[in-house]
């Protein structure tokens, strides 16, 4: 009988050492859950402050951009010619280090791009009849462009095809805006889409709308390189504007915008590489006309001077507020007079 009861003694003080190790567990368990609660907490605490603060942050870097260029605009300049964006971003980037120096623990960026460096999708769909022939010298301007962009990213059709298939996209493009009857074709495919959709007869309010657009003569892969671009070359949608209607500043045009002044794709390549080269040579002030020897040398017509120029009233402003491991970022469209900037577009990611 004792040897039965201390038997019993041992099973239970087992069963109670086993019992003790249960709840050390659950509350190890409960309490790494509890030190994660917090630790999540803590960061989405870190991480919403920072998104507070860095929201005015945004406001000003813009800010700051939008006088900068609207007190460089009214000043008097004793140099002929134009700033180089260059110049211009240089000494931006001076007043934001300044700026940047009183802020604790953050870290400002301000970066200006001339909206009329690219090309204005606006001018395809014109507003008056004495805009017709403009707009048409636009269209061809981009039917050069997608030309460029195809032989760019690897069409092997040839520079005859490639001509055809952009034909074939601005056709569509201005359909898709109003300015041409729908074909019937066109007008099944999108039925077809899931899900489907329909011209909306007006011009593009949304870049990526030109990914929508009826295209039956190109690949799917070969068209979305070309509009959004690769490691080979560069996509149409980061060359084109939805706000401005130019003229086209040559003092900053983009390689691909100029691409589209030429007739022939050699043309383009020397043209575009000898404009860029001479650009360069001008230094921070580009005299008036600077390019005409250039066109002359490549036997590339100017365009009216409506569809190019050398100045800017549109800008894209990009603003960086960087706190380490928090980035907070906005790019702001605009247009400028003598007196303020007026902002069209924002977003803040």
């Amino acid at each position: 009988m004792k040897k039965l009861a201390g038997k019993k003694k041992h099973y239970e003080k087992g069963a109670v050492l086993i019992i003790v190790l249960f709840m050390i567990s659950g509350l190890a368990v409960v309490s790494v859950e509890l030190n994660r609660n917090v630790l999540l907490d803590h960061a989405f605490s870190i991480t919403m402050e920072a998104g507070l603060a860095s929201k005015p942050l945004l406001k000003s870097g813009e800010s700051i951009a939008a006088y900068f260029l609207v007190r460089d605009f009214q000043k008097e300049k004793n140099e002929p010619g134009q700033e180089s964006l260059q110049s211009l971003q240089n000494r931006l980037c001076e007043w934001v280090e300044a700026y940047s120096d009183r802020l604790k623990k953050w870290n400002l960026q301000v970066e200006v791009e001339d909206e009329n460096s690219r090309f204005p999708l606006r001018a395809l769909f014109p507003a008056y009849k004495s805009e017709k022939l403009r707009a048409e010298y636009h269209a061809g301007m981009l039917e050069n462009m997608i030309v460029a962009l195809l032989v760019a990213h690897g069409y092997e059709g040839g520079e005859n095809a490639a001509k055809v298939c952009a034909r074939h996209y601005v056709e569509q493009l201005l359909a898709w805006g109003g300015e041409k009857v729908l074909t019937d074709e066109a007008a099944r495919w999108y039925k077809e889409r899931t899900p489907a959709y329909y011209p909306p007869l007006r011009a593009p309010e949304n870049i990526s709308e030109l990914l929508l657009v009826y295209w039956p003569d190109v690949e799917q892969e070969l068209a979305r390189k070309v509009m959004l671009g690769s490691e080979e070359a560069p996509g149409l949608l980061d060359n084109c504007s939805l706000w401005s209607i130019g003229p086209i500043n040559i003092n900053t045009m983009k390689t691909v915008v100029g691409w589209g002044l030429c007739s022939t794709l050699n043309q383009a390549w020397n043209f575009m590489a000898e404009l860029e080269k001479g650009r360069a040579a001008q230094g921070e002030w580009l005299r008036p006309g600077w390019y005409a020897d250039i066109f002359a040398a490549h036997a590339v017509l100017a365009p009216p001077a409506n569809v190019l120029g050398e100045q800017s009233r549109w800008f894209r402003i990009r603003v960086l507020a960087d706190r380490g491991s928090v980035q907070n970022y906005s790019e702001v469209v605009g247009w400028m007079n003598k007196t303020r900037m007026t902002w069209v577009s924002r977003t803040v990611l």
